[in-house]
């Protein structure tokens, strides 16, 4: 749990449409993939003994690919991803990735950076974009996503402070403008009080998961 205390600062917006079209929080979409991975990293150990490497990589290779088409990124972005994740799943397959390894790489993912910034990055997608937000107000709101992200990557915001926002919108069917400004509201205290730069900043998911990667297989 983070220690970080943050003053809850206004967005300014207009009074909340009736609104359907942002879809439900992606959190549970993209982040519970991976969390099934992770998992399946620790209890490995016993599921490769009995099954072997290849069960255990052909059912991580479509959890993770599954995940990447959820998170709403481009399309060259998911191609870059979903290669990492098969080269990651095909080198345990063939032995050139340890469970120790493996295990490493689901850590580095799951508790570093990467995994609440493509949380961020799904709901920019997902919701934000589709939104019936006024256009200055999405592009407000995009802003502080991104300096969000950019928090995140410098290691000056707790991945708690991204993801504890939402977690309420996860069980919802319909994500609201309102639920969207009330998520950015949060996230605005945060980076306001960490001095995160007010200025674009655009995540190379692909170069973050090798790095993730190479930094998990040490």
């Amino acid at each position: 749990m983070s220690n970080y205390q943050h003053p809850q600062q206004g967005y300014p917006h207009q009074a909340p449409p009736a609104r359907s079209g942002s879809g439900r929080c992606c959190l549970f979409g993209c982040l519970g993939c991976l969390g099934v991975v992770v998992l399946g990293a620790i209890i490995g150990g016993i599921l490769v003994y009995f099954f072997g490497r290849i069960w255990i990589a052909d059912l991580m290779k479509p959890v993770l690919v599954e995940a990447i088409k959820e998170s709403g990124l481009p399309e060259d972005e998911q191609e870059v991803l979903i290669e990492q994740a098969e080269a990651v799943a095909d080198g345990f397959r063939n032995g050139e990735i340890s469970f120790e390894q493996l295990g490493g790489i689901m850590e580095e993912i799951a508790e570093g950076p990467l995994a609440p910034m493509f949380a961020v990055e799904s709901f920019k997608n997902n919701n934000i974009a589709r939104s019936g937000l006024p256009d200055a107000e999405r592009q407000a709101a995009n802003r502080i996503a991104e300096r969000m992200q950019r928090g995140l990557s410098d290691r000056q915001v707790d991945p708690a402070e991204a993801l504890n926002p939402l977690q309420s919108l996860s069980e919802q069917n319909v994500v609201t403008d309102e639920d969207i400004r009330q998520v950015i509201d949060q996230w605005k205290g945060v980076v306001e009080t960490r001095g995160i730069p007010d200025e674009p900043y655009d995540v190379d998911f692909g170069e973050a998961i090798r790095e993730a990667v190479e930094r998990g297989k040490k």
